[in-house]
């Protein structure tokens, strides 16, 4: 390729942020930073590209063969960036697209349709929503010379150089070709406008043409397919989709809300992998094999992980839902972890311990300062349940009608009777209207328990939705030892 043909790239860094109230250039984007992003973007179609920033202006990691000079009028607008980028690319390209450093959800085919319009003239500029896009233009390099020459007459404006050159206008309606919502205009100068980038983002990723094709996969645990649509159509993951500031990829929140909230299965897992960060995964794994000096330093180098959202087989959670031990948990409460925060099955970080863990990490997050009426309980272990129902009683727990019913559905008359020792409410119902005794009677077993709940309050001819009372359903069962006793107790 001579360099006639060549197009190189140019990104403009060097504003103050005034209004962001920090660098728009290191904002997390995914598993990139703004900047990050944008020169990934730019490398697929330009060469070489070169980062203006301000003098002494922190950068995050960039390829190797990026040239960054530095402006050399500070403070004069992008018009001094734009002649230092000129000039670093001559005898590298004739011509150069020009990018600011947030715009992120630019796209290769928008670069070279710009390009495409150039034709003989000095400058291609889009022109849309009534406002020119100068940092979203292609520039003949020789160019620079114009542009000083504004600069030494105090003509900072843009426009200027559209008014001093050979310049051609893109419009709306041709730009929208390429970019139907014009997504490779919008920047972010304020919170507000970033957070819109982001959420531009994902609801782009769903809007995939192959987003249903991966859910189906994802749902089958078809880890080739899932791992092959990603590889083929990087847009599924990079292109057109999100992890802002770690939060779940959509495709994956998408899939565990189909999925009932749960992402449990290692098929599913493993996918779910693919669209977690690496960071994120590496955080994760120092999470749960312990290694708090390594979770310690992460946060070190990156404080955003401690809101990461993930996959450890319990739905989506943060990283507080799955520590084993109290030092790992130390250093998460440390950097700022909420005690309440839920996962996508609605599970607290005490609810996760309550199932997963001992007596020893529940007490600890009770003296920390859990809620236990936070969050649903889970199944806690027959081993311990006692203590730990004991536990939570000590710190104002208030017992659920969930814990023993679903014992109650199971047919685990010990540790229904458990229930019933602290407090449990023997009459209370499910969904359908049934109450503990229904259950044991439809099994047929449990005898004991059927008279301790009996023993305990439970209302022996209480009817459930369809109007059965226990002795109903024992009889409709064929359970005749459930059907006895409850007729010993006195049902009609």
């Amino acid at each position: 390729m001579s360099e006639s043909d060549k197009i190189g790239g140019i990104v403009l860094c060097g504003g103050a942020s005034r209004r962001m109230g920090q660098p728009k250039l290191m904002l997390p984007f995914g598993e990139q930073t703004m900047l990050q992003r944008v020169v990934a973007i730019l490398q697929e179609v330009t060469a070489p590209i070169v980062v203006v920033a301000a003098k002494d202006q922190p950068l995050p990691d960039l390829p190797a063969d990026v040239i960054i000079p530095h402006d050399e009028i500070q403070a004069r607008g992008p018009l001094a960036g734009l002649a230092a980028g000129l000039k670093a690319l001559k005898g590298h390209a004739s011509v150069a697209f020009v990018s600011a450093c947030d715009c992120p959800l630019l796209t290769p085919e928008f670069v070279r349709f710009v390009h495409s319009k150039l034709g003989t003239a000095d400058l291609a500029i889009p022109h849309a929503d009534g406002f020119h896009h100068p940092l979203a233009a292609v520039y003949r390099i020789e160019l620079e010379e114009t542009v000083r020459k504004l600069i030494a007459a105090g003509r900072m404006r843009p426009f200027f150089l559209v008014e001093e050159s050979d310049s051609v206008e893109i419009s709306e309606q041709e730009l929208r070709q390429v970019d139907p919502e014009l997504d490779s205009l919008r920047n972010a100068n304020t919170p507000e406008e970033y957070q819109a980038l982001l959420e531009r983002r994902e609801k782009n990723a769903l809007e995939h043409p192959l987003a249903e094709s991966f859910l189906a996969a994802f749902a089958n645990g078809e880890v080739d397919k899932a791992s092959g649509l990603l590889r083929r159509h990087p847009g599924l993951k990079g292109e057109s989709t999100t992890e802002t500031c770690y939060q779940a990829h959509s495709l994956l929140r998408e899939f565990v809300h189909r999925n009932g909230g749960h992402c449990s299965q290692r098929p599913h897992m493993l996918i779910a992998d693919l669209l977690i960060p690496e960071r994120a995964r590496a955080f994760r794994e120092s999470i749960v094999n312990d290694r708090a000096n390594e979770v310690r330093k992460l946060l070190q180098m990156d404080s955003d992980l401690i809101h990461a959202e993930f996959t450890a087989g319990c739905g989506i959670g943060q990283p507080i839902h799955h520590w084993s031990s109290t030092q790992v948990a130390d250093v998460l409460l440390a950097a700022g972890a909420e005690l309440e925060t839920l996962t996508t099955r609605g599970e607290s970080p005490l609810s996760m311990q309550l199932r997963f863990g001992s007596a020893e990490t529940v007490r600890y997050l009770l003296e920390k300062g859990a809620d236990p009426n936070n969050g649903n309980g889970g199944h806690m272990p027959s081993d311990s349940l006692a203590e730990l129902i004991e536990l939570q009683l000590q710190h104002g727990w208030k017992i659920p009608s969930e814990p023993m019913l679903h014992d109650a559905n199971h047919g685990h008359g010990q540790r229904v009777m458990i229930w019933l020792k602290y407090g449990a409410d023997p009459n209370a119902i499910n969904v359908d209207g049934r109450t503990a005794l229904h259950m044991f009677a439809a099994k047929g077993i449990g005898r004991d328990v059927i008279k301790a709940l009996a023993q305990a309050g439970a209302n022996i001819d209480t009817q459930d939705d369809n109007g059965q009372t226990p002795l109903d359903v024992a009889k409709q069962a064929a359970r005749q030892t459930a059907a006895k006793t409850l007729e010993e107790l006195g049902a009609d």
